[in-house]
């Protein structure tokens, strides 16, 4: 369009020099589309964007005086990452999946996942990756902790992938890994503020939570003791 090209020059200059398209292979390699090459800042344009999405969309829900959570883990804590929030557009959620990509595997049979709501990003993930033209993986919900509590069972096999909405601790992989006996390669997690050892994150979203989590057990828990009323956080969410 040659208007916009006028404007695009006269306020940051060449369009030859200064626009660089980019295309994304089925396993997450972002490609520059003139040279062919691999684009060598995928994992910052992809943290970045992943940010811009978080804040957008407030995907933290933060407490006041008056009251604060409790974790299904059973942590009390003054916020906590509410990963559903970021799935409103699909745009978007194309953009996150394509962080998803490079651990899709054709062999992949099946896909837990912590949370019903990621399972949009999770489908949207293996549709790109155009890896299962004839059976796509089951996708399944696990429900968290609530698995812990109930006969869930998990299939381990070398087949399966397990995908945590959010972290700022990790606690949830070690707790999968001990309780379910799962390697910590076949957990990703989406939305980390912290990761334990050799652990998984595609998204750290520390800098857009606005500050760090408080965390703290129910018996050494600040708030409680200041008079803070506890809202417990349950199931899926």
């Amino acid at each position: 369009d040659q208007l916009f090209n006028q404007e695009f020059e006269s306020y940051i200059g060449p369009v030859s020099s200064k626009i660089q398209f980019l295309n994304v292979n089925n396993d997450g390699d972002i490609i520059d589309v003139t040279t062919k090459n691999k684009y060598s800042y995928r994992h910052e344009l992809l943290q970045a964007g992943a940010n811009e999405i978080f804040k957008k969309r407030k995907g933290v829900i933060t407490s006041t005086s008056t009251y604060h959570f409790s974790k299904p883990s059973g942590d009390h804590c003054d916020k906590f990452i509410r990963a559903s929030n970021l799935f409103t557009s699909s745009v978007e959620v194309t953009f996150l999946a394509i962080g998803l990509l490079s651990y899709i595997f054709s062999n992949l049979k099946r896909v837990y996942v912590d949370t019903s709501s990621i399972s949009f990003l999770v489908s949207t993930a293996l549709h790109l990756s155009k890896k299962f033209p004839s059976s796509t993986p089951i996708i399944e919900s696990f429900e968290s902790y609530s698995s812990l509590h109930q006969q869930f069972n998990f299939i381990r096999n070398e087949n399966q992938l397990v995908i945590i909405s959010a972290t700022t601790s990790g606690g949830l992989a070690r707790t999968l890994e001990k309780e379910k006996k799962i390697s910590q390669k076949n957990i990703k997690t989406l939305f980390y503020s912290s990761l334990g050892e050799n652990q998984t994150g595609l998204y750290d979203i520390l800098d857009a939570l606005g500050g760090e989590i408080y965390s703290e057990s129910n018996e050494k828990c600040n708030l409680c003791a200041n008079g803070s009323k506890v809202i417990r956080l349950e199931g899926e969410q």
